[in-house]
C-alpha cells in the first residue's frame, strides 16, 4: 500500500488532472503529497521559512524526515490536513448551574471558541477540543502562514492578533495538554499526540512544504470550502 501511495505515476495523475482532486477523499490526496514530499526531501538537507516577506534557509531535512518516516505521523498529518476540506460549526448545550443550560456554537476554526468550550465539558470531551485546538494553529502556521501575516492587520477573530510564534507556543501548550490526558485517546493517537506534543514546530514544516511546493494556485479551492 506504501508503495502504491508513493507512486509517481499516481502523483502525477492527480496533480495534472485538478477534476481528480475532487474525485478522491482528502486523507488519500494528502497522504500521496506527503509521501511525495518525504521522497523529495531527501534529496535537499533544507526547509525554508518565511519571516514576514523573507525566506529563511533552515538546515533541518533530516529532522523533518525522521517524522515523516514514522508511518504514524504521515497517516496523523494525512488525517489533520483532510480535516479541513470542510469547516463546519457544532451547537451544543452545556449546563451551568442547575437547570441552566448555555448554547454555544463553535467553528472548528475558532480557536477562542474552543478554548472557552474546552473550559465546561468533562476530561473526554476536553481532550479531543485541546487536540483540535493544537491541530488549527498547526494548520494555520503550516499551510496559511502568509495569510495569518496578512490578518494580523486586520480587526476579527482571535488568531488574527497573533503571530505565528504565539500560534506555535499555543499548539504546543494544547497538544501538551491533550497528551496528559491520552488515556481518554484511541491507541492510534496516543504516539502522535505525544509527538506533537515535542515536536510541534517541525510538524509544521511538511505541511508548508507541501502547501508551497504542490498545492499553490488550488490551495484555497481545496481546504474550508
Amino acid at each position: 500500500l506504501d508503495g502504491m501511495l508513493s507512486d509517481e505515476r499516481l502523483f502525477d495523475h492527480l496533480m495534472n488532472n485538478s477534476e481528480q482532486v475532487l474525485n478522491v477523499s482528502g486523507r488519500l490526496f494528502f497522504t500521496v503529497l506527503l509521501n511525495r514530499a518525504r521522497r523529495d526531501l531527501r534529496r535537499q538537507p533544507f526547509t525554508f521559512e518565511r519571516d514576514n516577506r523573507f525566506g529563511v534557509v533552515v538546515f533541518d531535512a533530516a529532522a523533518v524526515l525522521d517524522l515523516l518516516d514514522d508511518p504514524r505521523m504521515r497517516d496523523y498529518l494525512a488525517g489533520v490536513l483532510s480535516s479541513f476540506v470542510r469547516n463546519d460549526a457544532k451547537t451544543a448545550f452545556v449546563q451551568v448551574s442547575n437547570g441552566t443550560y448555555r448554547r454555544i456554537r463553535v467553528s472548528d476554526f475558532d480557536i477562542e471558541g474552543l478554548i472557552e468550550f474546552s473550559k465546561l465539558v468533562d476530561d473526554e470531551q476536553q481532550v479531543y477540543l485541546w487536540k483540535r485546538i493544537g491541530e488549527v494553529c498547526l494548520f494555520l502556521i503550516g499551510v496559511f502562514s502568509d495569510y495569518v501575516d496578512a490578518q494580523r492587520r486586520l480587526p476579527g477573530g482571535w488568531y488574527r492578533a497573533k503571530s505565528k510564534k504565539e500560534l506555535a507556543e499555543c499548539g504546543s501548550y494544547y497538544f501538551r495538554e491533550a497528551s496528559k490526558k491520552s488515556r481518554y485517546l484511541p491507541d492510534d493517537l496516543e504516539h502522535p499526540i505525544a509527538r506533537m506534543s515535542e515536536d510541534f514546530q517541525l510538524a509544521t514544516k511538511p505541511l508548508a512544504y507541501v502547501s508551497r511546493r504542490y498545492l499553490g494556485y488550488i490551495e484555497h479551492s481545496v481546504f474550508l470550502e
